[in-house]
C-alpha cells in the first residue's frame, strides 16, 4: 500500500498585528487595503489597491495553472474615510452606514469583529460564509467610498421611517443625494433592475447561490453578486423614479427625488411591508 504524503503544516499569522505593520503605508486615496491567508498558508498582500477584485481570485503557478486553496482568514483595513468625507457630519453618517452593515444588516454574518475597533484592527472576516455571500457583504462596506452620497441617503430614509433595508437598497442605485437613474463606476451590490420582489428577500437573505461553497473552501469572484435575490416583480427603479422630475433623457437620465414626498414615502413603506 503506497504511503499517503503528511501535508505540511504551515505557520498561522496573526493578520491583526499584520495589519498594523501595513496600516502606515496605506494610502486614504485608495479604495481597499487587505490581506487574507490561503488554505495552503500563502499569505496575500493588498494595500492600496483599486478594488476588492483580487481578494476573491484565484492565483496562478508558472504554467497558469489556477490554484485555489480557499480562504482560511481575511481582514480588510478601513482608513479611507478622512479622504472622502470631511465634516464632521459626513464622518458620523459614513461611521454609523458601516456600523450597521457589520453589526445588523442581513451582511452581519460575514464580519466576526462586532463592534470592535474595526477602523483601528480591521475587519475580519468570516470564512466560513459562502463566497459570493462575502462578496456581496465586502461590496457593501465599500460603495460608499465610490459613491459618497449614500450614508447620507440611508441615513434620510431610515429616518424617515423606511426600513434599513430598503434604505440600504435604494441608496445602492441612486445616483445622487437626490437623483435616482444609471450609475457607474465599481462594484455594486444592488443592480438597477432590483425589483419590489427583492425587497422581502433581501431581508430574507433568500439568496440564489450559483456555487454554495464556503470562501475557506472556494474563492472564486465577485462575478454574479448583483444577482444574489430574485429579480421579479416592478423595479425599484421605476416606482421611484414615477415620483421625480427628470433632467435627463438617454442614458444620462436622471430623475431628481424629494424624500419629503409624502406619496413616495407611503408607496415606499407599503413596498416595505409587504
Amino acid at each position: 500500500m503506497a504511503k499517503i504524503k503528511a501535508v505540511k503544516p504551515f505557520k498561522r499569522v496573526s493578520l491583526v498585528k499584520l495589519l498594523h505593520e501595513l496600516a502606515p503605508i496605506a494610502k486614504p486615496n485608495y479604495i481597499s487595503h487587505y490581506i487574507f491567508q490561503e488554505g495552503d498558508g500563502i499569505i496575500q498582500k493588498h494595500f492600496n489597491d483599486v478594488c476588492y477584485a483580487r481578494f476573491l481570485s484565484n492565483r496562478h503557478d508558472k504554467n497558469y495553472n489556477k490554484i485555489n486553496t480557499g480562504i482560511i482568514k481575511a481582514r480588510v483595513y478601513l482608513n479611507q474615510y478622512s479622504k472622502h468625507f470631511k465634516s464632521k457630519e459626513e464622518v458620523f453618517l459614513y461611521k454609523k452606514y458601516i456600523d450597521w452593515v457589520v453589526n445588523s444588516s442581513p451582511w452581519k454574518d460575514a464580519f466576526l469583529n462586532g463592534k470592535s475597533n474595526y477602523f483601528k484592527n480591521g475587519l475580519s472576516i468570516n470564512c466560513n460564509q459562502v463566497h459570493q455571500y462575502v462578496a456581496g457583504a465586502m461590496t457593501a462596506i465599500r460603495e460608499p467610498l465610490e459613491h459618497h452620497h449614500q450614508p447620507k441617503v440611508f441615513d434620510t430614509l431610515v429616518k424617515k421611517g423606511i426600513s434599513p433595508e430598503l434604505s440600504h437598497m435604494i441608496s445602492g442605485i441612486c445616483c445622487g443625494e437626490f437623483s435616482i437613474g444609471k450609475r457607474g463606476g465599481g462594484h455594486d451590490v444592488f443592480s438597477a433592475r432590483i425589483t419590489t420582489e427583492s425587497v422581502k428577500d433581501f431581508k430574507g437573505m433568500n439568496h440564489i447561490y450559483k456555487d454554495k461553497k464556503p470562501l475557506k473552501e472556494d474563492s472564486g469572484s465577485f462575478y454574479g453578486i448583483q444577482d444574489l435575490f430574485p429579480l421579479k416583480g416592478i423595479r425599484l427603479e421605476t416606482i421611484i423614479s414615477g415620483y421625480g422630475e427628470a433632467v435627463c433623457e438617454g442614458w444620462y437620465k436622471r430623475n431628481v427625488i424629494d424624500w419629503n414626498n409624502p406619496e413616495l414615502l407611503n408607496k415606499l413603506k407599503e413596498i416595505d411591508n409587504a
